[in-house]
């Protein structure tokens, strides 16, 4: 049939100005590549910006590219990158502001200022990001989320990819504001020059789920800050390869399904904090030449925190986790590109082969994976270059490992999560399917259809959704009725 336009809202192009969106109900829409010298910025609520498909903007000016203060109801898709990297500028600014959607965006270079990110996010509510990618910022965070004085509340990322900057996700809370009601879904962090993901002065009550932290400079998941985060959910995490530690935990949250390796110091890094509970799968250890190095590698003060103090990563009080070691990282994922080029601002960060790639640093006659020189940011450094990072697990990896290391949802114990608003019952290793008309929240809580998660981490398999081998449930009596569907294929040659 004939092309049609299904919406009334009228269309503005933006051009190399810029252009402050002041007519709620508008599109505004950039439909040619452009150099922009002025900023885009939203001046009332109910408003879109959108780069056509192939447009790119680019710029070099010091003001945020795009900037929303105080308004709500907004909707933002785009592909931008800084020319130079000089400045402080970010390029998404979002504060005070409520219901905004980020959604199929990239950005590069864009330096930020002090630690604040090329996504700089302030004292907001209800946020989401959705299929990103935040590249190349070398001095400061890809994703920097501030409680300024005020919350920031119910923001939630979602197969967010942040690579090659100075730190990956970074949320600081300011007192009497505090970060909490946070979800991690399905997302990269890795090759940043310090951690992956970071809480300074607490997070609390947050949830992260189907998560990689890999290669980068610090530590993995650092959950401790200046203050320990409390209340908080972590399943389905693979960190490994980091110049850290692989998992800082807090205090008063629960672990579940986690999958460590190749750390720098240990992979759970637990000196303080108390009331955790782990359970699932633990792998921890590698397959070292170092005896102490094939069994877990855990510190925690012991009674009280739910892992013993014998370095070995064992259960203590009501945690049930089973540890698995001695296995190698080497095979289980298709791993570096091997074919590193120098550092270049201009490098093409989003040209990336599927959804589970990113840049990061290796020798330009790289070693095999994992290294030390496979760590941090590409940055111009002697002898080094950027290298494609490739983090599907291959259908060749022995077992034990990250593919296939975990059961059906339907035989495994429910978790609870508790937000500051109210508590979620969920299986564990699944996800609610985004096609489904019930589509809320990403756990799986029942009389719904959803995907079981196999793996650790992020990559849960690829191609079309196909009905499970698990067993459905049928008049559960907390999950009522649950079709199990799952990915065709698990596994990369």
């Amino acid at each position: 049939t004939a092309a049609n336009a299904w919406w009334s809202n009228p269309l503005v192009s933006v051009g190399a100005g810029g252009i402050s969106m002041n007519t709620s109900g508008t599109i505004y829409n950039a439909p040619a590549s452009v150099t922009t010298t002025g900023a885009i910025t939203a001046d009332v609520n109910g408003v879109t910006f959108v780069t056509a498909p192939g447009v790119s903007l680019e710029t070099n000016v010091a003001a945020h590219q795009i900037s929303v203060n105080n308004h709500d109801f907004i909707w933002i898709e785009t592909r931008m990158s800084h020319i130079d990297g000089s400045g402080s500028s970010s390029g998404i600014f979002i504060r005070d502001s409520a219901f905004v959607t980020v959604e199929n965006s990239f950005l590069a270079n864009y330096p930020g200022f002090g630690s604040a990110g090329q996504v700089r996010l302030i004292n907001n509510r209800a946020l989401l990001f959705r299929n990103m990618i935040i590249a190349n910022n070398q001095s400061s965070s890809g994703i920097n989320v501030y409680a300024d004085g005020a919350d920031s509340h119910h923001l939630w990322f979602d197969q967010v990819r942040v690579f090659n900057n100075g730190s990956g996700l970074f949320f600081r809370g300011n007192s009497p504001g505090v970060i909490r009601d946070m979800l991690v879904t399905r997302s990269i962090f890795q090759n940043n020059a310090s951690f992956g993901i970071s809480a300074d002065q607490g997070i609390q009550n947050s949830l992260f789920m189907n998560v990689l932290t890999a290669n980068n400079g610090g530590d993995g998941l650092d959950l401790r800050g200046t203050i320990l985060s409390s209340g908080n959910t972590v399943m389905n995490l693979v960190s490994v390869n980091n110049g850290g530690g692989g998992l800082l935990p807090g205090d008063n949250s629960q672990f579940i399904n986690l999958g460590f390796s190749d750390n720098s110091t240990d992979d759970v890094l637990a000196p303080v904090g108390t009331g955790n509970i782990y359970s699932g799968v633990l792998y921890s250890g590698q397959a070292s030449l170092v005896p102490d190095d094939r069994d877990g590698r855990c510190t925690a003060v012991g009674a009280g925190s739910g892992m013993a103090n014998d370095g070995d990563c064992s259960p203590e009080g009501p945690s049930d986790h089973t540890v698995i070691s001695a296995f190698d990282l080497s095979d289980q994922f298709r791993g570096p590109n091997g074919s590193p080029a120098a550092y270049n601002i201009g490098l093409a960060w989003f040209m990336l082969a599927n959804q589970y790639m990113g840049f990061g640093r290796s020798l330009l006659i790289p070693l095999s994976y994992p290294d030390n020189s496979h760590r941090g940011q590409c940055d111009g450094t002697a002898l080094t270059g950027c290298d494609r990072y490739d983090w599907q697990l291959v259908n060749t990896a022995p077992s034990p490992g990250f593919r296939n290391a975990l059961s059906c949802a339907g035989m495994t114990p429910a978790v609870t999560h508790t937000f500051t608003t109210g508590s979620y019952t969920f299986l564990r290793n699944s996800y609610e399917i985004a096609t489904d008309a019930k589509w809320d929240l990403p756990m799986c809580m029942g009389d719904e259809s959803c995907l079981f998660t196999p793996n650790l981490g992020a990559y849960q398999g690829h191609g079309g959704i196909v009905d499970s081998g698990c067993a459905d449930l049928s008049a559960d009596p907390t999950f009522g009725d649950v079709d199990f569907r799952e990915m065709n294929t698990n596994g990369v040659p």
